[in-house]
């Protein structure tokens, strides 16, 4: 016997082994933890309500319809104040300017002054002495100074960058 499933694929055998094995098939509306969760507390949140629902009819099972129109009446009068004031008050206080203070950082997160014996200080200030190096050797032979000569159209202030950042480095020192 052939069965064919809903996606159009043939089962071939009895329709107890096509039912078998939608059986064992992974169920794919499980629930997550958070939903386990939230379901639960939505849960108990719901009947606390309720039990306080109750409770509340139950107190005011006995009164007359007039007396529930003038508590609902004084109710929403009283909302309706306090909202009213709230909204009028909200933009006549006292302390409406923006006060800017300055920021106090502690001592001992201030950087120090003496970075000229860190290590990375030190690479750079050798790479620089190598860089020019190889810049004065460039000049030595005509092959060099042409690109020596292609370096400084090519970046302007190299040169000058470079001085500056040696004299800034000696007078560390």
């Amino acid at each position: 016997m052939v069965y064919v499933g809903k996606s159009g694929y043939k089962y071939y055998g009895t329709l107890n082994c096509f039912l078998m094995w939608k059986l064992f098939r992974r169920k794919s509306n499980r629930i997550t933890v958070v939903e386990a969760l939230s379901q639960r507390f939505s849960g108990k949140a719901e009947h606390l309500q309720r039990r306080w629902a109750d409770w509340l009819n139950a107190k005011a099972a006995n009164w007359s319809s007039f007396k529930v129109k003038v508590i609902l009446v004084v109710f929403i009068f009283s909302y309706v104040t306090v909202t009213a004031l709230v909204l009028i008050n909200a933009g006549k206080s006292a302390d409406s300017h923006v006060r800017i203070r300055p920021i106090l950082i502690p001592k001992n997160v201030l950087p120090s002054d003496n970075h000229s014996n860190t290590p990375a200080s030190l690479y750079v200030t050798e790479r620089m002495k190598q860089f020019r190096r190889y810049l004065d050797s460039l000049k030595s032979d005509k092959i060099g100074m042409g690109v020596y000569d292609s370096l400084l159209v090519a970046r302007p202030g190299l040169i000058d960058s470079l001085y500056q950042m040696e004299e800034l480095d000696n007078n560390k020192k």
